[in-house]
């Protein structure tokens, strides 16, 4: 009985590396698609990671990234390594949906460590609201992709929560890109300035 124990034991040991490897991840590159959905989530499908874990998808071709949430399930494939919902995939520049595969770079996001990065930072400068993509969203030189932050007209206090979902430069000339529902939302005229604060996911604050 003690033998069967003991043999039972190796065998699990022997299976703790192919445990790991399927919750945790190293970057990795390989083909990406697109489903259509209209969720404001930024879902993606994944062979193996676990659900909700957070994975940054950056495009090979244009170098945009993106954070997405695992949320469900794709074929065991070498050379298909995740699909991505359509709101993050506008933001990647991605073909549309059935037209062919994009080549992408996925590295984990862990989480704590996005948390640390981002906590209290504050900013005030002018914002401009060029940036294409899904209402509520917006781009920073260097805020964490997928970061919320809570965004106030310096001229009215008007205030909204937004998320970071793409890079622009840092020109000197504003410290923020908005979608244009967004500025809309905040009431913006041009030229505006505005005031960056990170929220907390876990308290709002």
């Amino acid at each position: 009985m003690k033998r069967i124990a003991l043999m039972g034991l190796i065998g699990l040991a022997a299976l703790m590396p192919c445990i790991a490897q399927q919750t945790t991840m190293q970057a990795v590159e390989g083909l990406a698609t697109r489903y259509s959905t209209l969720d404001r989530v930024f879902y993606a499908s994944h062979a193996k990671l676990p659900f909700g874990a957070q994975v940054k998808v950056t495009n090979l071709e244009n170098n945009k990234s993106v954070v997405v949430t695992i949320g469900g399930r794709i074929p065991l494939d070498p050379r298909w390594v995740i699909d991505i919902c359509a709101p993050a995939a506008d933001v990647l520049d991605m073909e549309e949906h059935g037209t062919g595969f994009t080549r992408v770079r996925l590295e984990e996001v862990h989480r704590e460590a996005k948390r640390k990065a981002t906590r209290k930072f504050m900013q005030t400068g002018p914002a401009t609201w060029q940036m294409e993509g899904p209402e509520f969203t917006a781009a920073h030189p260097s805020i964490p992709l997928q970061t919320q932050v809570r965004i106030t007209n310096k001229a009215t206090g008007k205030q909204a929560i937004a998320t970071v979902t793409n890079r622009m430069a840092a020109d000197g000339k504003r410290i923020i890109d908005l979608s244009r529902p967004l500025a809309q939302a905040l009431g913006l005229g041009e030229p505006a300035m505005v005031m960056i604060e990170t929220v907390d996911r876990d308290t709002g604050k």
